[in-house]
């Protein structure tokens, strides 16, 4: 199975796969050396919890999780599509959430 990434190449979900699998482990050190995380330790449970809380995140506080975790945001931008740390940067306090667009 193959994906297109956001900057037109296309590259094997085994890839990605292998990048995603790196930042849970990184994750899974940090939980166990008892260092704060941005992300819930409750990802380091198993690949699964990592990507649903990961993705919440994405979506939640993605210029946060952007400067915490640049390498996870990006996995998490090219698997989706989408850039929701600029939709959080391009509206002012009060203003109504804008539309997702897809990246190109």
């Amino acid at each position: 199975m193959r994906e297109r990434s956001t900057e037109g190449r296309v590259r094997a979900i085994d890839a990605w796969h292998k990048d995603l699998v790196a930042e849970f482990k990184t994750l899974c050190n940090t939980v166990d050396r008892g260092e704060p995380t941005f992300l819930d330790p409750y990802a380091a449970e198993d690949e699964i919890e990592f990507f649903a809380v990961a993705s919440e995140e994405f979506i939640e506080c993605p210029a946060e999780l952007r400067a915490a975790h640049p390498r996870l945001y990006e996995l998490l931008r090219e698997f989706y599509g989408i850039e929701p740390a600029a939709w959080a940067e391009s509206r002012g306090p009060g203003s109504p959430t804008p539309k997702p667009e897809t990246v190109r």
